[in-house]
């Protein structure tokens, strides 16, 4: 499981993200301290919504990577018709609440 606490690396990396101006975000599990949710989004992408159709998806079902964490993508058009990450998430449990940051993180910009 990610982040029992001493999962450095990836905290390292969401933190050097978010300095270079990344928004970057991640929800821990207060009992075990484990990562549960991580919210990611690409530089400068969300600049490119409403060029394209101005409309954007979110879609989960990518499947789940090693840690078992389902894959989910903010995705958009842009103005030449070609599909844009906006932005990334990984989630451990697919709850109302997890969506609700999701979402909540990807209005705030």
């Amino acid at each position: 499981m990610v982040g029992r606490g001493n999962d450095k690396d990836l905290v390292d990396f969401l933190n050097t993200r978010a300095m270079c101006g990344t928004h970057a975000r991640f929800w821990t599990n207060p009992s075990s301290n484990a990562i549960e949710s991580i919210y990611w989004e690409m530089p400068k992408a969300k600049d490119k919504v409403g060029r394209g159709l101005n409309c954007v998806f979110y879609d989960t079902t990518h499947g789940t990577n090693h840690c078992k964490m389902k894959l989910g993508l903010f995705i958009a058009s842009n103005e030449d018709g070609r599909s844009i990450v906006l932005a990334i998430t990984l989630m451990a449990n697919e709850t109302a609440t997890t969506f609700h940051n999701f979402f909540t993180e990807f209005k705030k910009n």
